[in-house]
């Protein structure tokens, strides 16, 4: 069955809706997270041409590390050489397409077909077929191996986090990423640390749900109390390259306050602080807390004293997994005395993402219904600037992909 075509999804009141302020603008339609067929083409025309983040730098911390990887439908092979690169290939054995990789190996220098036995170096080259003309003969003078590797796909990491360009033609990462690093000129990033501490979920909803329910705050006073009152203070954040799309936010700094990942500051209070927030701040707010989304499977959460790199990943129309690490300012990432504080850290994103967790499998539920009774969603103009900038940034890229595949549609 061919691919739908984005005009079969999104019509021009659709997109003039959407392009409206966000005081009087409508939302995408609920069909854009609920139909198979969408999914199918944001696998050929939106996820391949992003840069993905797919894995944690420390799932591959030595050389001789290999793991397999899915996201977004692709199967996807990492690994770390002796030269301490990380690689990207494509899971699929050049002899008859079976997944080369099905679990994570460590300190091993080749990877091996599970079917026939054809063995690939860790930097993709194809370098055994045995019994390949018969019995005990693993070569054929007409048979170039050289020809034969693994499919590599574009890679490099940042902050942490492993990025894959699988079509091939996004810019360089650090190019692509340049706008994020600018926003984050004042964090001293080269004193971050992996802490070993990760959790792992999956929600049973759409990837633009996931990142939509990140990137405000205007739910937080019902649906994670714990988090303490909200000044009010709130900024929606993106770039003119849609590269990132976020927040930042500040807190009451008052005798009991909490951060704004609702730990109790007298539990974290040890834990060193970016230089450039040291300093309190002369409006009684703490210091401000900063969430980016690089869409569609990064997340830079920036706090005071900790970042968190997620991984969230598309598995399916209606599934995405969210894996998150916890990085700390140097020595309090492994410090014993501050085990404590770093657990109170991890312990309170669980809880405020187990909160989530049904949120999300009840707006994808709604949202199938939304599609059948033909319910628009708004947007709160001061809540959610961000969300409407991200279904703008969607938009964009598909628009932008279809016309260069001939499909016609008015951005």
């Amino acid at each position: 069955m061919p691919i739908r075509e984005l005009s079969q999804f999104l019509t021009e009141a659709d997109i003039e809706g959407l392009r409206r302020s966000t005081e009087t603008a409508t939302g995408l339609p609920g069909s854009v997270y609920t139909d198979e067929d969408f999914w199918m083409l944001e696998r050929r025309s939106y996820f391949p041409s992003r840069w993905m983040a797919c894995a944690h730098e420390h799932d591959l911390a030595n050389p001789g590390d290999a793991v397999p990887v899915r996201v977004a439908g692709f199967e996807l092979i990492l690994t770390r050489d002796s030269d301490n690169k990380i690689r990207a290939f494509h899971n699929i054995c050049a002899h008859r397409s079976m997944p080369v990789l099905q679990d994570r190996q460590s300190a091993v220098s080749t990877i091996r077909c599970p079917w026939h036995c054809w063995t690939y170096n860790l930097r993709g080259q194809l370098v055994a077929t045995p019994n390949l003309g018969g019995i005990h003969v693993g070569e054929l003078e007409a048979f170039d191996r050289s020809e034969l590797g693994l499919r590599e796909v574009n890679c490099d990491s940042f902050l942490n986090l492993v990025f894959v360009n699988i079509d091939g033609k996004a810019p360089p990462l650090r190019e692509f990423l340049a706008p994020l690093q600018r926003r984050l000129y004042d964090y001293d990033l080269d004193v971050l640390r992996a802490s070993g501490q990760s959790t792992g979920v999956v929600f049973e909803g759409n990837w633009k749900l996931v990142i939509e329910g990140g990137i405000e705050d205007y739910h937080l006073p019902w649906v994670h109390p714990q988090l303490g009152p909200h000044s009010g203070m709130f900024t929606p954040e993106w770039d003119d390259t849609d590269c990132y799309v976020g927040f930042s936010s500040q807190r009451p700094a008052d005798d009991e306050p909490v951060s704004i990942t609702g730990n109790p500051r007298q539990a974290t209070a040890a834990l060193p602080v970016f230089p450039h927030m040291a300093t309190p701040t002369q409006d009684g707010l703490g210091p401000p807390g900063l969430i980016l989304m690089v869409p569609p499977s990064a997340v830079f959460a920036l706090m005071s004293n900790h970042v968190v790199t997620t991984l969230l990943i598309p598995l399916s129309v209606d599934r995405t997994e969210q894996r998150r690490s916890f990085m700390y300012l140097g020595d309090a990432a492994s410090s014993s005395e501050l085990a404590p504080a770093r657990q109170a850290i991890c312990d309170s994103w669980v809880a405020v993402g187990d909160q989530d967790l049904d949120l999300a499998s009840a707006l994808q539920r709604q949202h199938r219904l939304r599609t059948e009774t033909d319910i628009p969603t708004r947007f709160s103009p001061h809540w959610e600037p961000a969300v409407h900038h991200f279904q703008n940034m969607v938009v964009n890229h598909l628009i932008a992909q279809s016309a260069e595949s001939g499909d016609q549609l008015s951005s």
